[in-house]
């Protein structure tokens, strides 16, 4: 995202629903002969919701997050990834970015 011929990006991901589609979920209250059942996303039609948690997941553990202005998914990853890192003192929490009309910017902080 956001390169050039002569300048790196910034390596994007999304896992999608076809990761969440590997995703299985044990079942607790039944128990087979062969050990635990597990059911899929996919089965329990919850795929989309189940891509939203990985992604959002793996947007706090991120080097860098670079969100949309406006969007609440990006709002909540700004924050918690500003708060997290806070409390550990690495300075992750700074590598935060918005994308709006008038272009990208770092954020130094929490959510505006």
């Amino acid at each position: 995202v956001f390169g050039s011929k002569d300048q790196k990006g910034i390596p994007m991901l999304e896992s999608g629903t076809s990761t969440t589609r590997k995703i299985e979920f044990p079942v607790m209250e039944q128990r087979n002969s062969n050990g635990l059942e597990v059911v899929t996303a996919k089965s329990l039609r919850v795929t989309e919701l189940v891509a939203s948690v990985v992604n959002f997941f793996t947007a706090l553990e991120a080097d860098a997050f670079v969100g949309v202005r406006g969007s609440t998914f990006s709002q909540d990853v700004f924050s918690v990834r500003y708060y997290q890192h806070q409390d550990r003192g690495d300075g992750f929490g700074e590598n935060n970015f918005v994308v709006g009309p008038n272009g990208m910017r770092q954020l130094f902080g929490p959510a505006e």
